[in-house]
């Protein structure tokens, strides 16, 4: 009796794009799988697609780019249709080619064939931190779809912050915990005595031209050179016998190991489809370095509305347990607006989305690095263009401070300030509109007193002679809204995008009170909005230039 299985494939392209080297992959399931469950975090358009992609075993998911593959292994398994009935399930990522299609076809049959009996099956294995299955492509036999424990292990799958974390939590923990279960694990590739010697030398080798001789001879003596990846350092065997290679290998390459062996062990076609994607997608050597600002990843959730918005709201939520206060105050919006979160952390994307989907037109999520605090990411967003397009935009951030009892309690009077109720967004976002106020904030925190400097004074003037607010050498007189959360036009700070970039470099965050480049800047906003004409007010003040009242002797219960 033929067994019945199905496929969950996480797709992920770059470029949004659904390349003909992904069809295969789709193609080779369909030979042996009943139904087929895409799920993925690319734009891609199926709709023009190759005759596979459009087979009607095959189904289609699309969801935000979080959680890396395992969120969407989540997602897939727990749209598969009648999984009781099922005798096992292959995962499978986007992280592969197929060389040779009927390699690949007979792989996927023997995975399967291996796996009936109870066994958890991986096209390769690992011993690189402990012995597990490597989760680009793996097969789960019923005896485990069914059980309690893994609906609950995969159930319980959330986004984490890093790569690293994923494949610590998921990758060896699935593993481990099958292990526990008493669930073989076994790779349907088995090196062969030759091919074990080859991967010794070609690990000690690769750790000799990268590290030096020292720690590569430190790297042989702890055996670490016996847990070399497979896909790597086996690859040749791999493909040959099992018709499938790592990108990551044949495009990047990262052990400069030899790849003469490709020709031979692709069909021509499957070798035309792959040349072209490796043009496609940029070496390690040829993508852009590190840049000086944040890096950051434009995940779009929700639309609400197909109007647009000449409204924004940019959050940092470095913190997000004040969500609930903050979406009170976003509820007081009465007119359309567009909400961007900022936030380092991508293991709370899902609470970030469960506190404010439904509060504004449009929800994104922008993921970014920890630099710069709430001011890097926005600095990023802003010179992206992202914000170009509105007429007003309120900046906050959910700011907390853990040295001083008064943290809470500033971040609650500035966004009643500044949000506080309805009246108050639509004076502000009025105002703007009007084009000739660029900066509303709270007036009560505006400080102008030089000892409120602190250790900013020089980066500040950098900053604002690199914009042209002031000639070199000029001192600035200090004006500034302090805690960073303003409402603001976006044509009033256009200097920050003319600041060259190597002037917003961004270290790492290390906890500093004082003297960051993110401390200098929210010193310069005020000062930047001036010197393009702009007058800057506060709520309170209704447009009257807060420079005309005598704010000396403001002061903030933290600094």
């Amino acid at each position: 009796m033929q067994k019945r299985v199905a496929a969950v494939l996480a797709h992920y392209d770059p470029d949004g794009g659904l390349h003909s080297t992904f069809e295969e992959t789709v193609a080779g399931f369909l030979a042996v799988a009943e139904q087929v469950v895409v799920v993925s975090t690319s734009n891609s358009d199926n709709s023009e697609a190759s005759k596979a992609l459009r087979d009607p075993r095959v189904s289609w998911i699309h969801r935000p780019n979080i959680g890396y593959d395992f969120y969407s292994y989540r997602v897939g398994f727990e749209a598969l249709r009648d999984t009781a009935s099922l005798d096992g399930v292959f995962f499978a990522n986007s992280s592969f080619v197929v060389c040779s299609q009927d390699r690949f076809v007979s792989t996927l049959t023997s995975m399967q064939q291996l796996g009936l009996g109870g066994t958890l099956v991986g096209a390769t294995e690992s011993q690189h931190k402990q012995h597990h299955i490597q989760s680009y492509l793996f097969f789960v036999p019923q005896q485990m779809t069914a059980s309690d424990w893994f609906l609950r292990w995969m159930g319980a799958v959330e986004p984490k912050d890093s790569k690293a974390e994923v494949i610590s939590a998921y990758e060896l923990g699935l593993s481990a915990e099958a292990k526990r279960q008493g669930i073989p694990l076994r790779a349907a590739f088995s090196p062969t005595g030759a091919e074990r010697s080859a991967m010794w030398r070609s690990s000690a080798r690769a750790k000799l031209r990268s590290n030096g001789i020292l720690r590569a001879l430190a790297h042989v003596a702890s055996l670490r050179c016996f847990a070399a990846n497979p896909t790597h350092f086996a690859a040749e065997g791999l493909a040959a016998r099992h018709g499938i290679a790592k990108l990551e290998l044949l495009r990047d390459n990262p052990h400069g190991l030899s790849l003469e062996w490709l020709p031979a062990s692709c069909s021509e076609s499957n070798a035309k489809k792959i040349e072209a994607l490796l043009e496609r997608a940029p070496k390690a050597g040829q993508r852009p370095g590190p840049s000086p600002l944040p890096s950051v990843r434009i995940i779009p959730i929700s639309a609400n509305s197909s109007l647009p918005a000449d409204l924004a709201v940019v959050v940092h939520a470095y913190y997000v347990d004040p969500l609930p206060e903050l979406r009170q105050h976003l509820l007081h919006f009465t007119e359309p607006f567009d909400l961007f979160v900022t936030t380092p952390h991508e293991s709370d994307v899902p609470y970030i989305v469960e506190q404010l989907q439904g509060c504004a037109a449009s929800l994104t999520i922008v993921l970014s690095e920890n630099r710069g605090r709430d001011v890097g990411p926005f600095i990023s967003l802003l010179r992206a263009g992202n914000l170009e397009q509105y007429r007003a935009v309120l900046k906050l951030h959910l700011k907390k401070s853990f040295y001083s009892a008064e943290g809470n309690a500033w971040r609650q009077s500035l966004l009643r300030e500044l949000c506080g109720d309805a009246v108050t967004i639509r004076r502000c976002s009025q105002l703007l509109r009007q084009g000739d106020v660029g900066l509303i904030g709270p007036q009560q925190y505006f400080l102008t007193h030089d000892r409120f400097w602190g250790a900013n004074l020089e980066q500040t003037r950098v900053i604002l002679a690199a914009a042209g607010a002031i000639s070199n050498g000029q001192r600035p007189a200090l004006a500034f809204f302090a805690g960073s959360m303003f409402w603001f036009s976006p044509a009033a700070l256009s200097a920050l995008c003319s600041i060259p970039e190597s002037k917003l470099s961004f270290p790492a965050e290390t906890g500093l009170q004082d003297g960051t480049l993110a401390h200098a800047l929210e010193r310069a906003f005020a000062m930047l909005a001036r010197s393009r004409g702009f007058r800057v007010t506060s709520p309170a003040l209704n447009g009257i230039d807060i420079h005309s009242v005598d704010c000396s002797r403001n002061t903030v219960p933290v600094l």
